[in-house]
This record gives structure tokens, sequence and C-alpha cells, in this order.
């Protein structure tokens, strides 16, 4: 509002007509809404599986959010569950700081935050195969950011590729898009 004051005040110290000014202020506006689209554009095409949290996955599925937060797989990490914690300040390892344990009680973890989290959305839902071994399984995890498969029973081989696109004007989103492999 304030630029067009000054424009008007800049338009009757010179010479400019309606029209052109009318030009000014449409290309103006124009390079706004072109920026703007930028930004937003960005930020979807930047966002990863790596930046996704049980939050994210609230948004469309509320009620599976609400039953991790009082499930296992929340509080499987030492964070979170006092028997887990006990243990693991009696382990021999603890001295080390070798705690193997992670690689299933907390997978994917790469920050403290992370950790507190323990069996996230993310961590089974990027399972892209198990390889099976004597003592112990190896998941597999999809190096593929925004891709997640299912948990559904006989459709584990679809994946969910997580996209968010909305049409230029903004009217409609649409939020994954099943693929099988």
């Amino acid at each position: 509002m304030l630029e067009t004051i000054y424009l008007l005040i800049y338009i009757k110290s010179t010479s400019l007509n309606l029209d052109r000014i009318q030009l000014i202020i449409i290309k103006r506006n124009i390079y706004i809404k072109i920026f703007i689209y930028i930004l937003a554009l960005s930020s979807i095409l930047f966002a990863s599986a790596d930046s996704a949290n049980s939050a994210t996955c609230k948004k469309c599925h509320p009620t599976i959010a609400a039953e991790f937060q009082s499930s296992m797989h929340k509080k499987s990490s030492i964070y979170e569950d006092k028997i887990h914690k006990a243990v693991w300040d009696k382990h021999p390892a603890k001295a080390k700081g070798d705690y193997k344990c992670a690689k299933c009680h907390t997978p994917n973890a790469t920050t403290e935050k992370q950790q507190h989290e323990g069996i996230t959305c993310i961590s089974c839902h990027t399972i892209k195969s198990v390889e099976n071994h004597a003592t112990t399984n190896k998941n597999i995890y999809s190096k593929k950011d925004k891709t997640f498969y299912s948990a559904q029973k006989g459709r584990e081989s679809e994946k969910v590729e997580y996209k968010k696109t909305t049409s230029w004007w903004g009217n409609k989103t649409t939020i994954g898009s099943i693929m099988n492999p």
C-alpha cells in the first residue's frame, strides 16, 4: 500500500501516463507471485524422509499417530523405557560407549531428538527388505527420499512415494501416490 502511494507521488512529479503505471504495477505483482511460487516449490522439492517425523505422518494418519504415542515402538529407546535404560546402565558395553542396541531400538536416528522417538513410522515404513542372518536379521532401508512401504497384509511390496503437489492456483492438493515395485 505504501509503495503504491510513493508510486502515485512519483507519477505526479513525472510525465508517466496511466497505462504505463498500470503496466508497472502488473509486472511487479507478477514478479512477487513468481517469487512466492519458487519459494513454495523449493520447500516441497527439498523436503525428504530425513526431515519427516511422526508429526508429519500425523497429518494424514491421526489415529495411528495417537496409538504410536503409547506404543512399545515409541518407548523402545533408553530415553523412554526405564527397564531398557536400567539394563543398559549395567551393560559392560556402556563403558566403551558401544550401544549396538540402537540398530533395532532407534533405527535411522541421527539426532538425540530422533532417539527419543524410538522406532518411528519412518523407521518401519522405509524398510525395503530384510536380510536373514543366524544371530540377528538386518533391515535394508530405502535410500530413495520420500519413499515408504506398506504394512498392510498382502500389500507389503507396494510402495508409496510421498509427494505433495498443488495446482498452479493452489485449489487442489494431492499427497502420496501408490506405485508397485
